[in-house]
């Protein structure tokens, strides 16, 4: 989930203000960044993470 996530920040137009993440999509993102020493993900690429109930996967907001 992480390389798609960055790869949809390296392929979009500007910098995203955000990016905004489904609770499963977190959990999972917490499980592949804890081998990085990071128990709670708050930004990748520098780009804060929110938690949201409306959104399936992930979603760019710019």
């Amino acid at each position: 989930m992480l390389g798609k996530i960055k790869a949809a920040i390296d392929n979009s137009p500007g910098k995203p203000a955000r990016i905004v993440v489904s609770e499963k999509t977190f959990q999972q993102l917490e499980k592949e960044m804890r081998f990085v020493y990071v128990s709670k993900p708050k930004t990748i690429m520098g780009i804060p993470v929110e938690v949201s109930d409306q959104e399936d996967s992930f979603k760019l907001e710019f």
